[in-house]
């Protein structure tokens, strides 16, 4: 199997920079205006020019996260034009590319401390930090945390980093590392990334504009892309799923009186501890990891995952953000492929049992959970997929057995507390409740005219919940209703969901209509260009 080469490409290009022979098997992940919109696997031969193979290899899917952007773009322009255009809506997004300026808000930027937890990878942790030093602000900071080196002095090289703080946490496991970066960070927002990752020039800085401008987000994870694929194990685990990716902006949010795990689902699929992000608020409401969850603990991993579902059980919003975008390395080997996938479904499963013991009342949903993964997912991959097979049955049989395997953690973790001096809690927390029941006469209604998307909302009356209606000319959508938290509806939360209601309102035939123009927009654009 040969190296599949991995480039990025953005659809806005006409002569994008890419560096490959012709015929060389190509993973591309496609940018709009330096957004990500999806990735494709394509090649170019002799027969095939390199506009038509990005046009062939462009999607209803691409062009649909596509126009997301370009609708946004359009409606963030001080004055836009009488007549929408999906023409004219690129145009938009490329001026806006161009001046590298967003509408201002007249919030101060949050200040950020980025947290590598790094175990004797010395050089992956010196080119993880090489990579996030340059991108940091005067009020942020980077540091590592070395959990239970085999030798110290040899793990991170001081003298070549001088500015990076490093704290050595000798309880082994990646949780009691993150939690020692809970307890030592001193900005804002706490960003965690880990040591096999190569975070991209404007990580830092996409996910404070999160923060920034939109006050009501506690936690924000992005994506996780492949930073090689050169031998088999590593194509396959692209080929089996990769890291949970989404490639459009979302707002997830537990609704008001109904079970949690029921309604949000997988908390797995929005994000990874490799990109991960939240505010200090979060921390003071919800506490630290739990240390029996994770790599170096019989559980293997979840941690993130139950911080998720915790976070999401306390009322707390969450955003995705595609623009915040690491470089991972995947294993290279297929027995530590084997592995590591075995883990990631132990530590699910594990992290499951654990949210159920904190939350009796989110068991039933999270046994339905259980069930759909482990025969929907699992076994249907293993019996329809040969190549997937032994990944698959690997999944299936390690979600088995989640109620011992967690115990056993936790009494290691409870050792480890006995041991050392604690810094963090491990106890289950109390459920938070952070937001209102929904009362009908505490709703606002709001009228929005396309001028309206650049700032946030600050609803009167303390309504717990806003409706929202975009008015276009004599035309006017349909309400679409905000939840309200910490008294705002933010600036790109507002924006982002009125983008299907405004290219109903702007494009005859709706918003099937306006995927079908982009999709034959970005095709036409790329034969033509090439």
């Amino acid at each position: 199997m040969t190296e599949i080469r991995i480039e990025e490409i953005d659809l806005l290009d006409r002569h994008p920079h890419i560096h490959r022979d012709l015929g060389t098997d190509t993973w591309a992940l496609f940018r709009c205006g330096g957004t990500p919109v999806g990735s494709a696997r394509f090649g170019v031969s002799r027969h095939l020019s390199l506009g038509d193979a990005i046009a062939g290899a462009v999607t209803p899917r691409h062009a649909e996260n596509a126009l997301m952007l370009v609708i946004a773009a359009w409606m963030r322009r001080s004055r836009p034009p009488e007549r929408f255009t999906i023409t004219g809506a690129f145009e938009s997004l490329r001026e806006e590319r161009a001046s590298d300026v967003r509408p201002a808000l007249g919030t101060q930027s949050p200040s950020v401390s980025v947290a590598i937890c790094s175990r004797d990878r010395p050089q992956q942790l010196a080119r993880a930090v090489e990579a996030i030093i340059g991108t940091l602000g005067v009020s942020d900071e980077l540091l590592v945390i070395l959990n239970a080196p085999s030798n110290a002095e040899a793990s991170f090289d001081r003298t070549r980093f001088p500015s990076v703080r490093v704290v050595v946490e000798d309880r082994p496991g990646l949780s009691w590392a993150r939690n020692r970066a809970i307890a030592e960070f001193r900005a804002d927002v706490l960003l965690f990334t880990d040591d096999d990752c190569v975070p991209e020039t404007g990580w830092v800085n996409a996910h404070r504009a999160v923060f920034a401008r939109n006050e009501e987000v506690d936690l924000v994870t992005g994506l996780v892309e492949p930073r090689e694929l050169a031998t088999p194990a590593q194509q396959l685990f692209e080929a089996y799923g990769g890291f949970p990716r989404t490639y459009v902006r979302r707002w997830i949010a537990a609704p008001d009186l109904r079970s949690v795990a029921g309604s949000v689902g997988n908390v797995g699929e929005y994000g990874a501890g490799a990109n991960f992000a939240v505010r200090r608020r979060v921390f003071d409401q919800i506490g630290p990891f739990d240390a029996a969850l994770g790599p170096g603990t019989a559980s293997g991993a979840g941690d993130d995952s139950e911080y998720l579902f915790r976070a999401l059980k306390s009322r707390m919003l969450l955003a995705i953000e595609p623009r915040a975008v690491v470089r991972h390395d995947h294993r290279r080997e297929m027995p530590a492929l084997m592995t590591q996938v075995a883990g990631w479904s132990r530590g699910f499963a594990c992290a499951i049992e654990r949210s159920a013991l904190a939350f009796p009342e989110e068991r039933p949903a999270f046994n339905a959970m259980k069930r759909q993964i482990a025969v929907g997912y699992h076994l249907r991959r293993a019996l329809l997929y040969k190549n997937f097979r032994p990944l698959a049955l690997a999944e299936f049989r390690e979600m088995r057995g989640a109620e011992k395997i967690y115990q056993a953690a936790r009494m290691t973790a409870n050792a480890l507390v006995d041991e050392f001096a604690s810094i963090s809690s491990d106890a289950f927390p109390d459920p938070v409740i952070a937001s209102p029941v929904l009362q009908r006469s505490t709703i606002e209604r709001i009228d929005l005219q396309m001028d309206a998307f650049a700032r946030p909302i600050y609803p009167g009356m303390d309504a717990p919940f806003v409706d929202c209606r975009l008015r276009v000319g004599d035309r006017v959508s349909g309400y679409v209703r905000f939840p309200v938290r910490h008294g705002v509806v933010g600036a790109d939360r507002l924006g982002d969901s009125m983008v299907k209601p405004a290219a109903e309102l702007l494009v005859d035939g709706g918003w099937r209509e306006a995927v079908a123009q982009t999709s034959r927009y970005l095709q036409a654009f790329h034969r033509a260009a090439h």
